[in-house]
Formats: C-alpha cells, structure tokens, sequence
C-alpha cells in the first residue's frame, strides 16, 4: 500500500474542505446562480468524507457537523429549485412564448429568495467550522499514527452505499417517479464516496467517474422536470387567466422522454461497482474466452462479428 493511500480519508478531507471553504467564501461575496450551485456541491461532497468519518469514530461531533451541513443545504434548496426552473423556461422562451409571465413570477420569486439566502449565507460562522474540521483532521492523524488500517472499512461502507442503490433499482417502478428520486438520493451519495476511494483502487479509470456522473445527472433531469411541473402548478393556481397547457405538454413529453431513456440505460448501474465484498470490481473481471466463430453462410453477403473482450486491467485485489 503506497503512502498515498495509507492518507486517503485523511486527503480526501482536506481536499473537500478547501472545496467547500472556497466556495462558501465565493457565495458570501456573491450568491449567484452558480455560486449556490458549486456551494451545495461541495458541501454534498464534505457530507460523504463525514458520512465515511463517522463509519470509522462514531463521535457525536460528527453527528453535529451532519447536521449543520444538511441544514445548509435544506436552506439553499428553495432557491436552487427556482433558479433551475427559471433556467429551463429561459431556454425555450421563443418556443413558447405564452410562458413569459410565469418566468416572471419566476425571475421575482429569484430575487426575493436570493436576498434571504445572502442573509443565511452571511450568517454562517466560517471560524466554528474551522475549528470543528481541524479537530476532527487531529482525530483522523491519531488514526493514522496508530496505524490503524482503515482502507477496508471505507471501502466496506461504500459496498453498503451501493447495496442500497442496488435494491432502489429493483424498487424502480416506471410509472412512479418517486422511485427514481429515491434510487438518486442513495447513488449521489454512493457516487460521492467513489470519488473518494478511487485513489487507492488498481485500474480505476477517470471515465468511470465521468459515467458515475452522467448517470446521476440523467436521474437529476427528471427531477428538475417534476419541479419544474410542481412550480407550473402553484403559479396557475393564483394566475387563473394564465393557461399552462402548452407549458405543461412541452415538458410532460421532456419528461417522458427522459425517463423512458433513463430506464433504457438503468441496467449499467451494476458496472459501477462490486456487488459484494468477495465480489471482482467489474473492471477487473476477466472476460469469458471467446468460442469459435461460427460458420458465415455461403453467399449471404454478411460478414461474421468479431467478438471481443475488455481485459482486466488489474487482476489485484483491494489493497
């Protein structure tokens, strides 16, 4: 095991840390769009490496530091929904036109909450949680220094992340979206503890992760439709001349189209990772030794398909 990985959780909280401490600073200076944005993405990214934390010290410390960081996010989520919303309707607002008055409720509804947001965001006291991350580092050295072997119970907690993504996929139900939503909370948190494993897996490929976030986004794309549908829905209610029936129908078939393609790609998800303790990682599985080609018929005009396989790129186990 290299130095590199005998540091893993301990890099892996320093590095969101920063993440996060840089863009808190950003999103006091300036809470735009994509200041709360990169803001709720590196706090979820922290969340994992405290989520890992607390698999290894089970302190109370961190229960509160859990907290602390979801009520963040709970605080933002209001304004992400509307900015998310608004940059929808912004995009086909020449395709449907008669949308106009609901971006602007949109666009005012944005101002109202990014003033409250300013407020939440100035209020949050970046000395408390510095002193709170370098008393958890201190901890996470100790373990260290004690050389304790933590690498395989990080990798045991992601093995239970991803069990739990496997059974909401065999939860999915198509004609209810609230399975997809739920099979989306439990794999962006699996896929926030794989970005910070990867380090210390053998023949771990960046493309993986590009996939990891490719998937989650085509599960977060439904959701945003569904918000986007709920907000349409509200907006009608005390507009009663607006009509939203082409507003509803041109994302209802967006939505439909996406959780149709979404279902098509759902069977990779067991690529992503092992499905058990004793199971290979799927990049390391040796492929099946192709058979003997089978005979081309005479005069078909078809040529026979090669087949092949994606060797193993490292036969090692865990390290």
């Amino acid at each position: 095991m290299s130095d590199t990985d005998a540091s893993l959780l301990l890099n892996a909280l320093d590095k969101r840390w920063n993440e996060y401490y840089a863009e808190l600073k950003l999103c006091r200076r300036e809470a735009s769009r994509e200041a709360i944005h990169d803001l709720r993405v590196a706090a979820r990214r922290l969340l994992a490496v405290i989520e890992l934390l607390r698999t290894i010290m089970p302190h109370p410390r961190l229960q509160r530091m859990r907290t602390s960081f979801n009520n963040q996010l709970d605080n933002l989520e209001e304004l992400r929904d509307i900015q998310v919303v608004q940059a929808e309707i912004s995009e086909v607002i020449r395709e449907l036109p008669e949308s106009k008055p609901f971006l602007v409720h949109l666009e005012k509804r944005e101002k109202n909450l990014l003033y409250t947001t300013e407020k939440q965001v100035h209020l949050l006291k970046p000395g408390n949680l510095i002193k709170r991350i370098s008393t958890v580092r201190r901890s996470v050295v100790k373990l260290y220094e004690d050389g304790k072997d933590i690498n395989n119970q990080l990798f045991e907690t992601v093995d239970d992340a991803f069990g739990l993504v496997l059974h909401r996929t065999e939860m999915l139900d198509q004609t209810r979206p609230a399975t997809i939503h739920r099979l989306r909370i439990a794999f962006r948190k699996f896929r926030y503890m794989v970005e910070i494993v990867h380090p210390a897996l053998a023949g771990y490929s960046p493309d993986n992760l590009s996939q990891l976030h490719d998937f989650q986004d085509s599960m977060g794309y439904i959701q945003d439709i569904e918000i986007l549908l709920d907000h349409l829905n509200e907006f009608t209610e005390k507009e009663t001349k607006f009509d939203p029936e082409p507003v509803r129908n041109y994302f209802q078939l967006r939505h439909d189209d996406a959780v149709q393609a979404f279902f098509q790609d759902m069977p990779k998800v067991k690529s992503f990772w092992r499905t058990s303790m004793k199971a290979a990682f799927p990049w390391r599985r040796t492929p099946r030794k192709a058979g003997p080609k089978p005979p081309v018929p005479a005069g078909s005009g078809e040529k026979a398909e090669n087949e092949s396989g994606t060797a193993s790129s490292n036969p090692e186990s865990i390290p």
